[in-house]
């Protein structure tokens, strides 16, 4: 298959293994356990205030909140999909896996922005020291990519 074929291939995982198929493993169970952890939050945030204050943007903050919850549960599904996969070397859950990181990467980024902006609305503040978190949590899934994508190659 290989839907992302334009994307560079990684030899090693953190410069310190090159079975990418174990690599594959902690990418997999990285990506459960935040889906989980993000899922939770989602549901119950840690500032109610938040999601209730009158803004003139509660109500795309509200849906994307939930689109995003979304997201986080197909990337829930496709990890343990792609874990199946490198079982019974099925190739196309890789690609899955691949989409359903980019599209949580993307709503991430676009719901932190809006989240930015909601919070100007509210006596929260807790958001605001979570962009730098925001970006590492980015870079590190577009890495994650990277390496699903290059053993995607390895799957027979």
């Amino acid at each position: 298959m290989g839907l992302f074929k334009f994307l560079p291939k990684a030899e090693r995982f953190c410069w310190c293994t090159r079975n990418l198929k174990c690599a594959s493993f902690i990418i997999i169970f990285m990506g459960m356990i935040s889906s989980i952890i993000t899922s939770a939050i989602l549901c119950k945030p840690v500032c109610k205030e938040l999601y209730n204050v009158s803004s003139p943007i509660k109500l795309p903050v509200n849906i994307l909140r939930w689109i995003l919850f979304t997201s986080e549960m197909l990337l829930l599904a496709s990890a343990f999909a792609f874990l199946l996969g490198i079982f019974w070397s099925i190739r196309i859950t890789a690609d899955i896996f691949i989409v359903s990181i980019l599209l949580k990467c993307f709503l991430t980024i676009l719901y932190a922005s809006l989240i930015i902006v909601q919070e100007h609305y509210a006596h929260c503040r807790w958001y605001n020291t979570q962009i730098f978190n925001l970006i590492v949590y980015t870079i590190m899934w577009c890495y994650f990519v990277i390496i699903i994508n290059a053993y995607e190659g390895q799957i027979e």
